[in-house]
């Protein structure tokens, strides 16, 4: 892994790990550098999901409360402890931010 991909999988881990439920107060991503939430956005396998709901909200193409029906079911991306488990996931597996250039250039071939 190059340190990009070591320091995503570390603030992965560090949110898993440090977060509490139910609890009050500063969490682990409260102390990450804009740098960090850089590298977080580009390895979040979760972000395009994200930033597209994010966009049809802000558009009123999308009205809030079509989708607070998901917020509410909690099917949605907009969770760091869901982002962490697929970045966490896509380590694992090499895929997305942690594929090697071949694996991605088969994976558009092929699909």
């Amino acid at each position: 892994m190059n340190a990009d991909q070591k320091r995503v999988v570390a603030l992965a881990l560090q949110y898993i790990r440090e977060t509490k439920p139910d609890a009050y107060g500063d969490g682990p991503a409260d102390s990450w550098a804009d740098a960090d939430w850089d590298l977080w956005q580009r390895a979040n396998p979760l972000q395009r999901e994200m930033t597209e709901v994010s966009r049809q909200i802000l558009r009123g193409e999308v009205e809030m409360g079509e989708y607070a029906h998901k917020l509410l079911d909690g099917d949605t991306p907009y969770s760091v402890m869901k982002g962490a488990w697929a970045i966490i996931e896509d380590a694992i597996y090499r895929r997305g931010f942690f594929a090697s250039r071949p694996a991605k250039m088969w994976r558009a071939i092929c699909g």
